[in-house]
C-alpha cells in the first residue's frame, strides 16, 4: 500500500497520534483518494469497511492538522507534493469541449460550465521553518 508507506513516517513524527488514530488516518486518506463525489461521512462509509458513525467519532476528536501539514513538507520527505485545484468557468455556448453540469460547492448547486483543473507539484529540496510557535 503506497499511501501507508507515504503517511506512516509522517504520522510517526506526530507525538500525539496513537496507533489507532494512525490506522484511521491512513484508511481515511486511502478512501478519500479512491472515491468520486463529495467526501461526506455517508459517502466515505460506502467505500470503506468503516461505518458513518466511526467517521463521525474520529472527526469529533482532536487531530493536529497543522502539525500534520508541517510534517508533510518537512526535509525528511525530500520529494514532490501534488496540489489540485478545480475552478469553474461559466459558459453559455455548446461548442466548447468539456461542457457539462458540475457541482459547485460555492453556488450550492450544479452549474453548466467547464472545469479547469490546476495541478501543481512543488519539489521541496530544502525546507526552512518560517513558522514559530
Amino acid at each position: 500500500m503506497r499511501i501507508q508507506k507515504t503517511l506512516g513516517p509522517i504520522l510517526a513524527k506526530l507525538s500525539d497520534v496513537g496507533k489507532p488514530q494512525r490506522k484511521f488516518t491512513i484508511k481515511l486518506f486511502s478512501v478519500i483518494l479512491g472515491h468520486q463525489g463529495r467526501a461526506t461521512f455517508e459517502n466515505l462509509s460506502r467505500y470503506s469497511h468503516l461505518t458513518e458513525l466511526t467517521f463521525r467519532r474520529w472527526f469529533a476528536g482532536h487531530f493536529d492538522w497543522l502539525g500534520f501539514n508541517l510534517a508533510c513538507v518537512g526535509p525528511s520527505l525530500g520529494g514532490c507534493i501534488g496540489v489540485v485545484d478545480c475552478s469553474f468557468l461559466p459558459k453559455s455556448g455548446s461548442a466548447t469541449y468539456g461542457l457539462d453540469k458540475f457541482w459547485s460547492s460555492c453556488a450550492g448547486k450544479s452549474l453548466f460550465c467547464a472545469v479547469v483543473l490546476l495541478m501543481f507539484f512543488p519539489c521541496f529540496l530544502k525546507f526552512t521553518n518560517c513558522v514559530n510557535f
